[in-house]
């Protein structure tokens, strides 16, 4: 009884979605959150999916070009990120997911 309400009430503020359960729990809530944060991306294996790396070209006043690499968020739409929460919710990306389902799923 506890382990549920601390489940429906603690965790869905979305503060602990970096946590692997939480994956498990609320596949669409973390992919979209995983999206926004890198960190939580890289906390769940999926910065390869939703993150890329964007070289920004910058000219100074000297006229001299510099390019740095920064990481973005790839554009994605609702539907791919549904087909990304559905590959989530089978165990074909994420980290140690299909192994953490096993564990659940009995």
């Amino acid at each position: 009884m506890q382990r549920e309400l601390t489940l429906e009430f603690c965790l869905p503020a979305g503060d602990y979605d970096w946590a692997h359960l939480a994956l498990l729990i609320w596949p669409h809530r973390v992919v979209r959150a995983a999206h926004k944060d890198r960190s939580i991306a890289i906390a769940h294996g999926l910065d390869v999916n939703l993150w890329h790396e964007v070289k920004i070209k910058n000219t100074s006043k000297t006229w001299r070009v510099t390019a740095k690499v920064e990481w973005q968020p790839r554009e994605l739409s609702e539907k791919e990120l549904d087909a990304i929460v559905a590959k989530v919710k089978i165990g074909a990306i994420g980290s140690d997911n299909a192994a953490q389902a096993e564990v659940v799923n009995g």
